[in-house]
């Protein structure tokens, strides 16, 4: 009875390594692919490390492609930018350069738009990326425009609150 030879796996350094290049490449899919079919192969920490690794590489290439895609809406294309970012930071940095670029052109822009749809929360988010990836100069005037803004909302929480104590010491001495 003939009996078929053990099948044998790629080491470890191989494949990652593999899945590095196509990484580099762009071909996010296919180094994710080639990392989840090595983690079948094996246990433990080494098959943890390949899915988490996979996971990353599939992120930057989804992240990125949402990004390029919405670049008319900077928001969104910052936000899958930024994704992008974190995930290519898990993954060895190769994209970290491509990514900043990115962020500095459409973070900006970004803030301005969270302003004017009066999204501060999403304006002071932007402009902090903004900052991070050193296009801080391009968003002073947001950043400024926030700090007015705030100023705003404490005076007026201020006014509210004073007359609230006007308003009680009428009922209470009335």
């Amino acid at each position: 009875l003939p009996t078929k030879p053990a099948k044998r796996s790629a080491p470890s350094s191989s494949i990652l390594a593999q899945a590095d290049a196509l990484y580099r490449h762009k071909k996010f899919d296919q180094a994710a692919s080639l990392l989840r079919a090595a983690a079948e192969a094996r246990s433990g920490s080494e098959a943890s490390k390949m899915l988490r690794l996979a996971s990353a590489y599939a992120s930057v290439g989804h992240n990125l492609a949402k990004g390029d895609s919405n670049r008319s809406n900077a928001p969104v294309a910052v936000t899958a930018y930024n994704k992008a970012m974190r995930a290519d930071r898990i993954a060895g940095g190769a994209f970290v350069s491509l990514l900043r670029v990115k962020l500095k052109i459409t973070a900006p822009r970004a803030a301005r738009t969270a302003m004017a749809r009066r999204d501060l929360i999403g304006a002071k988010r932007m402009a902090d990326i903004a900052s991070s990836v050193g296009a801080g100069v391009k968003v002073a005037a947001v950043r400024s425009g926030l700090e007015r803004r705030a100023g705003e909302l404490v005076a007026e929480a201020k006014r509210d609150t004073q007359a609230g104590r006007n308003a009680l010491a009428r009922r209470r001495y009335a």
